[in-house]
């Protein structure tokens, strides 16, 4: 069955399992699920945001190795609905986007790299980062514990939440123990010939000693020829003794996350630097010599809307200097969907710049590879039916979402933004777009919380 025409099937369940949530002491899996994008929390019209999985808790897969946890009565079921035209609740977060207009997780999965049966494991095994990113949460950064600590030393840490739908909860991630007793890994480690799809994430995959001991017990067992290896990476890490180690193995399609270029990208990647991201990225790209797809991703928000259309050319023109044959930009929505940095509270006016500066790319002929006779966007009622480097449709949907959205809080893009600029020591006119800026110095906030505050 093809994702992309049946109403619910999805190739996931059918191969593949993700460990991404850890008891405290990471010796066992609390919860499991076919794809990590299930652990999202899925906005619901009244109340907290929602979490759904297939029911797979730690009580549920004590004592369970990986491949029995695949053949559970729990996936069972979830194969059974999606094969049947059963949408179950599980899938919210895929249901949600297509309710939106979205192309969902669902409707991209493949069989890339085997067949039915489980080949593949998606894995964090840390929250261990070297960057604290403006969208992300201490559960996949450690660094992100920083910015609470001082956010409730000074008092702002309550507000910060309300204005950004408790984006920054205080958990702590958990760091797998090689060292001790751990049954999945253990698992994995002897039966690199069965997970011929490895991907993995974090925190930064390649920050973690302990992803680079897995790949090199694949290479040890003679198994790296065989597997084809997809990570989601920051892309900062790489050296030519990780290329030389990752070029070892079939073919790589790694997921780059990128949200912007020059000062944004410096900006909302906090702690990371543009010159040596692309240091690194030149060091990938010139010595691996197995890249079957190269992914990029940007989280879209209010402060890089604006970059969109540089962000387009510079990975365009990277990947055109590098040779690099296959490319593709991603336009991931932010969580949560609705605090004050979405693009949703960006003022109509900038998006429809925004859409200008898209335009300007897309006329420009950088970004496209083929006529197509299907309709990927409209754009102030103009067809669009090119295919591109980047996902165009879900580009404008969102965008049009957000000029669409009556109920923006620009009030709450200002607080979050100036809340967090305070605890790290940068200034947001000193990076983002110089129009978005204005808007936000210019924003008055009489509420006398703020005002304390600041």
């Amino acid at each position: 069955m093809n994702p992309r025409t049946h109403p619910t099937y999805c190739h996931y369940p059918f191969k593949a399992i993700t460990f991404k949530k850890w008891s405290t002491d990471g010796k066992r899996p609390d919860n499991v699920t076919p794809c990590c994008m299930m652990m999202n929390p899925v906005e619901q019209e009244e109340g907290s945001d929602k979490h759904f999985d297939i029911g797979l808790t730690e009580k549920e897969i004590a004592g369970k190795n990986p491949l029995e946890i695949f053949n559970s009565p729990q996936y069972e079921k979830l194969r059974n609905d999606l094969s049947n035209g059963i949408k179950n609740e599980a899938c919210t977060v895929c249901w949600k986007m297509e309710d939106d207009g979205l192309t969902s997780f669902r409707q991209n999965s493949t069989l890339e790299g085997g067949s039915e049966g489980l080949f593949e494991f998606d894995i964090t095994l840390s929250n261990l980062c070297n960057l604290a990113c403006r969208m992300c949460n201490m559960g996949s950064s450690h660094q992100i514990g920083k910015d609470i600590d001082a956010m409730v030393n000074n008092g702002s840490y309550d507000l910060f939440q309300e204005v950004s739908s408790n984006a920054m909860p205080q958990e702590k991630g958990v760091n797998v123990d090689f060292k001790a007793s751990n049954a999945v890994i253990d698992w994995l480690m002897n039966n690199t010939h069965q997970i011929t799809m490895l991907k993995a994430s974090g925190g930064e995959p390649f920050y973690d000693r302990r992803v680079v001991k897995v790949l090199e017990k694949y290479v040890k067992d003679g198994n790296a020829k065989n597997t084809t290896l997809k990570f989601h990476t920051n892309a900062t890490q790489f050296t030519p003794e990780l290329a030389s180690l990752l070029n070892e193995f079939k073919s790589q399609g790694h997921t780059f996350s990128i949200d912007g270029t020059g000062k944004v990208y410096n900006y909302i990647r906090h702690l990371s630097d543009w010159k040596k991201l692309n240091e690194s990225l030149d060091c990938y790209l010139s010595t691996c010599t197995n890249i079957d797809n190269q992914y990029f991703n940007m989280v879209l928000s209010a402060y890089n809307v604006m970059n969109v259309g540089d962000y387009i050319e510079w990975v365009c023109n990277k990947c055109q200097y590098h040779g690099v044959p296959n490319y593709y930009i991603h336009f991931s929505e932010m969580f949560p969907y609705n605090r004050g940095s979405a693009v949703r509270n960006t003022p109509d006016h900038l998006l429809e710049i925004a859409l200008d500066r898209i335009i300007e790319i897309i006329e420009s002929g950088i970004a496209t590879v083929a006529t197509s006779n299907k309709v990927h966007a409209i754009i102030r009622d103009k067809e669009y039916k090119m295919w591109y480097r980047f996902d165009l449709h879900n580009l404008i949907a969102q965008i049009d979402a957000g000029i669409e959205y009556g109920n923006r809080s620009f009030k709450n893009l200002k607080i979050e933004t100036e809340l967090l600029d305070r605890v790290r020591d940068v200034y947001y006119f000193e990076y983002l777009d110089r129009q978005l800026s204005d808007l936000i110095t210019a924003e008055i906030i009489q509420s006398p919380e703020y005002l304390e505050l600041v």
